[in-house]
């Protein structure tokens, strides 16, 4: 079942990727989690922001360009 490209599920995925790394970073003691957290935040907004303009790109691709 393709439900196609979803902005949402994108960046929640990719937010629960790297809070996983971080913490599991944190775990091996290797970094500390809530000081790189703070830091690294704004890359979620970037990374939905731009999924936000692919999935528009790409459906304003699939609509036959009339609107």
């Amino acid at each position: 079942m393709n439900r196609g490209f979803s902005p949402e599920a994108f960046g929640f995925g990719v937010f629960l990727a790297t809070v996983g790394l971080v913490f599991l970073l944190s775990n091996l003691g290797l970094v500390e989690a809530i000081p790189l957290l703070k830091k690294i935040w704004p890359g979620f907004l970037v990374v939905w922001g731009v999924a936000e303009i692919m999935a528009a790109t790409a459906s304003s691709g699939r609509s036959g360009g009339a609107e």
